[in-house]
């Protein structure tokens, strides 16, 4: 008669084969909750250039560092805190840059802990 059940070496194996699915997952979750934020990041700086934009448009000109209007309506993340750069020639607005520095644990993101979005529509770095 055979006994039932498992032998101590099938667990084992069941068991390795369960940690080494369960590490590559993790790393894979880990990669895209980072891409996620990046996104996020991106829709808050476009949310924030519109702002810029719609002024333009209303007043034919950027707005100055006294005329901001102002970006309460936009939600923060936690993952990034964000600030501009208003480019002048001769005390007037010709540009914008925005930056989206990473913060908490999007600070390891490698190679895209600073996002920058400039009046152009140039996001840097490309590569996030």
């Amino acid at each position: 008669m055979k006994a039932q059940g498992f032998s101590l070496i099938e667990l084992m194996i069941t068991i390795s084969v369960i940690g080494v699915l369960s590490t590559l997952s993790v790393g894979s979750y880990r990669a895209n909750i980072l891409k996620t934020n990046r996104a996020e990041a991106r829709t808050q700086m476009v949310m924030i250039q519109s702002v810029y934009e719609s002024y333009y448009s209303q007043n034919n000109q950027y707005p100055t560092a006294n005329t901001l209007p102002p970006l309460t309506s936009i939600p923060r993340t936690a993952n990034y805190s964000y600030s501009t750069v208003l480019n002048t020639t001769a005390m007037i607005v010709t540009g914008y840059t925005i930056t989206a520095t990473a913060t908490g644990n999007q600070a390891n993101d490698t190679g895209c802990t600073s996002l920058t979005l400039n009046n152009l529509g140039n996001l840097l770095p490309a590569s996030c």
